[in-house]
């Protein structure tokens, strides 16, 4: 068998709260002119510069680290007289250049991200 719903119990705090709640409520359209509100829309904040954002800055850094070890793996190519080509065609063999491309495209994707992150939230 149900049992009936205990009565509602009135507690001082909760009362207070509600009551200056109402009061605070009531007290607004002084505070603020409800027809100006309606006339300045806020501004919408400028984009952060994408040269401001730490994930930017990090994939820029990695993606140079990249390149870095990428022109050390051609370098010693280059300098033997072997043409530009042949020299891209034989490091495209080698697994280090391989992951130094790697690092500069994913440095490079997440730059790209994070900057139109940064527009697409206007801050």
């Amino acid at each position: 068998m149900n049992s009936p719903l205990p009565m509602a119990k009135e507690l001082p705090g909760l009362v207070r709260r509600r009551r200056a709640e109402a009061a605070l409520w009531r007290g607004l359209p002084k505070m603020v002119d409800a027809q100006q509100a309606r006339v300045v829309p806020d501004l919408p904040l400028p984009p952060k510069p994408v040269t401001q954002s730490k994930e930017a800055n990090a994939a820029i850094l990695a993606g140079g680290a990249g390149a870095i070890a990428a022109a050390s793996e051609a370098m010693p190519l280059i300098r033997e007289g072997v043409g530009i080509l042949p020299v891209l065609v034989e490091s495209l063999g080698r697994p280090a250049f391989i992951a130094a491309l790697i690092t500069i495209a994913a440095a490079l994707a997440i730059w790209v991200w994070r900057r139109q992150r940064l527009l697409e939230q206007g801050a």
